[in-house]
């Protein structure tokens, strides 16, 4: 079965300004051109109107909607996530959870 690239969904968005939603955004479409290994960013329906207070940014990364394979590159995805999302003002930190997404091997 051909491997699809992965997507990087936007679990969760809390920061102090309304007014970060589109430079964060934009960190994160820098992010997966230069990563070379995803191809789309999905905002999750319910993180979709969740702006308030808070300093977190949660990403969730697989193969595709629905295929939840770990993939190879993950690691060079956070890595780059990790050096360009802290440069938006308000965000604090990025979390990649990719643990939850292991699948059966057998």
């Amino acid at each position: 079965m051909e491997r699809q690239v992965p997507v990087i969904v936007v679990h969760r968005l809390m920061w102090p300004r309304s007014d970060c939603r589109a430079d964060v955004m934009e960190v994160l479409r820098e992010a997966i051109h230069e990563s070379h290994s995803a191809d789309g960013i999905v905002v999750h329906e319910a993180a979709a109107d969740l702006i308030e207070p808070g300093r977190v940014l949660v990403i969730e990364v697989y193969d595709s909607p629905g295929d939840y394979r770990y993939y190879s590159e993950t690691g060079h995805i956070a890595a780059m996530l990790r050096r360009l999302v802290p440069l938006v003002d308000g965000i604090d930190n990025v979390v990649l959870d990719v643990a939850s997404y292991w699948t059966e091997s057998n």
